[in-house]
């Protein structure tokens, strides 16, 4: 007794040509999980005290945001573009590095040296020096006009947007295979969901 297995060629060929024609889009999906991950990346790993310091929080806002602002895309049927980044300025001379003349304007600041020496003199000898609080508040407050000036800016590189967009090159390879599965055995795009349930979200 024997039984036989039977492969439907024409039903593969049908799966196949559905594969070949929705495979960008399948791609687009990995593309947004990776795109995800980077973004999370670049705020839990490079700009939270690793590679800047982490001062209003600003900059991280603004790469959060930034797949909204571009968000990832299918450019051709070979081509699917994911990018994070910042519209910020300093955001972007610290990621390239910046090294070069700034102007700086006119402006008024207090007279740092004359603190520094009030200081020194009040805890050396303060009754000596017979320095009231009101005599020290009148020197904390004086400042002297800067005019404006040319300046020399050395800012070194920092990529963190580009270590981040590297750190993700594994989850969208992960992410690109777990999609064609899912489309070569139900048929239908997944959703973002669907791949990150099959494969676990990277910490």
């Amino acid at each position: 007794m024997t039984e036989s297995v039977v492969l439907s060629v024409e039903e593969l060929e049908k799966r196949l040509t559905l594969m070949s024609s929705q495979l960008p889009a399948a791609m687009l999906v990995a593309m947004r999980g990776a795109v995800a991950y980077a973004v999370r990346y670049a705020v839990l790993r490079q700009l939270s005290g690793q590679k800047l310091r982490r001062r209003t929080g600003t900059l991280q806002r603004d790469v959060e945001h930034s797949p909204s602002e571009a968000p990832p895309r299918i450019e051709s049927a070979s081509s699917v573009v994911g990018t994070i980044g910042t519209s910020l300025g300093y955001g972007k001379a610290h990621e390239q590095g910046f090294h070069e003349l700034v102007a700086v304007r006119s402006h008024r600041r207090r007279r740092l040296g004359r603190i520094l020496a009030v200081d020194i003199r009040t805890r050396a000898a303060s009754r000596r020096a017979r320095i009231t609080k009101a005599q020290k508040a009148l020197e904390r407050s004086a400042t002297i006009f800067v005019s404006g000036h040319a300046m020399r800016m050395n800012i070194q590189a920092r990529w963190y947007l580009r270590d981040s967009a590297k750190a993700a090159n594994p989850e969208l390879r992960d992410g690109a295979l777990r999609s064609l599965e899912f489309l070569a055995r139900t048929g239908r795009l997944p959703k973002l969901s669907d791949i990150q349930a099959a494969g676990g979200a990277r910490a």
